[in-house]
């Protein structure tokens, strides 16, 4: 009987001493099996992209650089950074891969007369990959020295497309229309017909600002102070990169 006993207890430790190795075995390669990489890439506020995407621009470095007026210039965000232009940067270097830097020219007021023809060869000398274009918003101002009528800002525009085209011909170009204005549609068509022309991409930016949702409230701060009830607030500055987003995906996926 001692025996049996003693039998019976070899066995229970050495079923004790194999279930020990396996468990260590397991917690082993638990530890040492590599971590399951990321499904997507993700930039706050924008959309998820698949995390292959990131491939497209690994290893590669992009200038990015942005023309505008106050809207480049994020009046009224809630910090400067959260105007649309910052949110390209970060969408190109998150969810593309690339290395970014932003540089251009946005001051509020702006015209494509009073700002960006002066500065086309600052532009150029830049050898900026991606160019966005933001502008005939101030034109519609009969009070601003630099109004333009759509056919002088069709002029204009064009001007400096074709100028931006001829040195820089492989650089990426993306037109965004005006923002709210009383008189909106003629020169939404002048941006939508340069575009065309120059195989430009051109981003309608109304639906934005159709949505009141995306207007800054003349209750809330931002960096610039109170907002003023008509520029885009972060909230519409996102909703402008987002649709900018899908230009973007175009220029450089699809």
């Amino acid at each position: 009987m001692k025996h049996i006993w003693t039998y019976l207890i070899g066995i229970i430790a050495g079923l004790g001493i194999i279930a020990g190795l396996i468990y260590a075995g397991k917690t082993w390669q638990q530890a040492h099996q590599p971590q399951a990489e990321p499904e997507t890439a993700e930039t706050p506020g924008l959309p998820a992209t698949p995390a292959s995407w990131q491939k497209i621009g690994q290893g590669k470095s992009l200038r990015y650089v942005a023309l505008g007026d106050s809207l480049a210039a994020g009046f009224y965000t809630a910090k400067e950074t959260d105007s649309y232009q910052y949110r390209i940067r970060d969408y190109l270097k998150n969810n593309l891969g690339f290395s970014v830097s932003l540089d251009g020219f946005w001051k509020a007021g702006a015209t494509v007369t009073s700002l960006a023809l002066p500065n086309v060869q600052k532009v150029i000398a830049m050898k900026p990959d991606l160019i966005s274009i933001e502008y005939g918003t101030n034109e519609q101002d009969t009070t601003n020295p630099y109004y333009a009528t759509p056919e002088q800002f069709k002029t204009n525009l064009t001007q400096l497309v074709t100028q931006l085209r001829s040195a820089l011909p492989k650089a990426r170009i993306v037109l965004l229309t005006p923002w709210q204005s009383t008189t909106p549609a003629p020169y939404r068509q002048v941006v939508q017909a340069v575009g065309a022309a120059n195989s430009g991409s051109v981003v309608d930016i109304s639906s934005v600002w159709h949505n009141q949702a995306n207007i800054s409230s003349k209750t809330t701060q931002s960096w610039q102070g109170t907002g003023d009830g008509y520029h885009p607030s972060s909230q519409g500055n996102l909703a402008i990169a987002r649709l900018m987003v899908k230009a973007i995906d175009k220029i450089y996926v699809h």
